[in-house]
């Protein structure tokens, strides 16, 4: 018997902190994170590109700002971002990955340089 849980969907709402992506950034047998509408704000961890095994990422209706960082070219196990993820109304500065160009949503680029 194993004493420890394998966490394959994390589903939050409310605050929390960002750092928290750079704490489950090693857990692999990940496949879900929602972490919408949470007034995540800062930038998103380059850890996310450990998530091997994600199949869905939802950031939308966040404040997160910066560049989001090419470690999410790893995350081949979400094979159509169309419709298995979100990034829309943060303030999110491009350039954007080459595959998330059409994906990442109205976002408010006043702040980038």
């Amino acid at each position: 018997m194993n004493s420890y849980m394998i966490m394959e969907t994390l589903n939050i709402k409310g605050f929390i902190k960002m750092a928290l992506l750079m704490v489950i950034g090693n857990d692999t047998n990940l496949t879900q994170l929602f972490l919408s509408s949470n007034q995540l704000t800062g930038f998103i961890a380059p850890e996310i590109g450990n998530l091997t095994n994600l199949e869905e990422l939802w950031l939308n209706e966040n404040q997160l700002t910066g560049e989001i960082p090419n470690s999410i070219c790893g995350l081949t196990d979400i094979g159509d971002f169309q419709h298995h993820s979100g990034f829309f109304d943060n303030q999110l500065c491009p350039p954007y990955p080459f595959f998330l160009e059409n994906y990442v949503g109205e976002q408010d680029t006043t702040n980038c340089d």
